[in-house]
């Protein structure tokens, strides 16, 4: 294996493992009532935080996506699929650490990170963008 494919299956495995680590900890958090969320470390970014906690729906929801996301990026198969589920999250990580918790490093390493992986699946994505319809069958 040349060391960029190395480098690149690396990438992509300890950015499948970290979702895949976070969603089931949240899915821990969840289940069992063990642990708090980390603090945030401005007052808008802990009022937000805080807010979508009391939902009661946005945690479930992003340790699913978080898992299922995640789990797709362990295997090159399906690397794409799991770059298209975590994209919403991402996008809105990055603006979070951007706007609310100023994090501005981070929010930009995250964003580097997933567009890096996102380029170097880019033909994973080929069919969302060139899609024909086929005419209905007769009948």
């Amino acid at each position: 294996m040349r060391a960029t494919n190395f480098a690149w299956t690396a990438l992509r495995l300890v950015t499948g493992l970290y979702f895949l680590a976070t969603g089931l900890l949240i899915t821990t958090s969840l289940v069992f009532h063990v642990g708090r969320p980390p603090a945030q470390p401005t007052l808008r970014a802990t009022v937000f935080d805080n807010a979508l906690h009391a939902s009661g729906f946005m945690d479930p929801l992003l340790a699913l996506n978080f898992i299922v996301g995640g789990g797709a990026l362990l295997l090159a198969r399906t690397a794409p699929f799991g770059l298209v589920m975590l994209a919403p999250t991402v996008t809105v990580i990055v603006a979070f650490n951007m706007v609310l918790a100023g994090l501005v490093p981070w929010a930009l390493f995250v964003a580097a990170v997933w567009l890096a992986l996102a380029w170097r699946y880019r033909s994973g994505f080929a069919s969302l963008f060139n899609w024909t319809p086929r005419p209905a069958p007769a009948g």
